[in-house]
């Protein structure tokens, strides 16, 4: 398991144990009202709003889904998705099984998982805004590493996001990225995407398409 993996299973596996199924136990911290919340999951879920023939039904692997909050928030709201969630920790996957009927959810390392088929989109909500000890060195192999890995996943997208670099303050721990930075790599994948940092929150999503999107 990469070092940065194992550093994040170690801490998410603590926050959840502590605090449970909510914004805290993701580390996602208090402050982060349920609007916000839902913010984030809508703007992973437009993914399939750009594609060049919209889909109302799509499948979808959420890199890092915890207990399952962007499946729950996608039932709620109507989506159908043919959704399978992995990540690292088992005390959260043990919970979205008892909690979130109808979803398929994998305890495993995403450069580990090799399934028998590609995703319609490839999701990472919240993994790329943390890097916890690492440096920005090490995180930026980590952060190419997975990108890469979701694009080789994906058969439409990938969407993630990244804690904005044009901030005043910088919180220890986080992930901040200059937009240019991240889409000077993603365009040696693809020329088709959308950078979204319109939204009141200190990030930006970006959605990378293998096929024409809608404009």
């Amino acid at each position: 398991m990469d070092g940065i993996s194992e550093q994040m299973k170690q801490h998410y596996s603590q926050t959840f144990e502590k605090y449970g199924a909510n914004t805290h136990g993701v580390d996602w911290g208090g402050k982060i009202d349920d609007g916000k919340l839902e913010m984030r999951y809508s703007k992973m879920l437009e993914a399939a709003m750009h594609v060049k023939i919209r889909k109302t039904s799509f499948s979808v692997l959420d890199v890092g889904c915890g207990y399952g909050g962007l499946y729950e928030y996608a039932v709620k709201n109507g989506y159908l998705v043919d959704y399978t969630g992995i990540d690292l920790c088992n005390n959260m996957i043990n919970y979205a099984l008892d909690n979130q009927g109808g979803g398929n959810f994998i305890c495993g390392d995403i450069f580990e998982y090799e399934p028998d088929r590609q995703f319609d989109f490839v999701i990472c909500n919240g993994i790329l805004t943390q890097k916890l000890e690492a440096s920005i060195c090490e995180m930026d192999v980590y952060a190419r590493k997975l990108i890469q890995k979701m694009w080789i996943l994906a058969k439409e997208g990938v969407v993630f996001n990244i804690m904005k670099s044009q901030v005043d303050f910088m919180k220890e721990g986080l992930y901040y990225k200059s937009p240019l930075e991240i889409m000077g790599y993603c365009m040696t994948l693809t020329d088709k995407f959308i950078l979204d940092s319109s939204y009141p929150l200190y990030e930006y999503s970006v959605y990378l398409y293998k096929n024409h999107i809608v404009k």
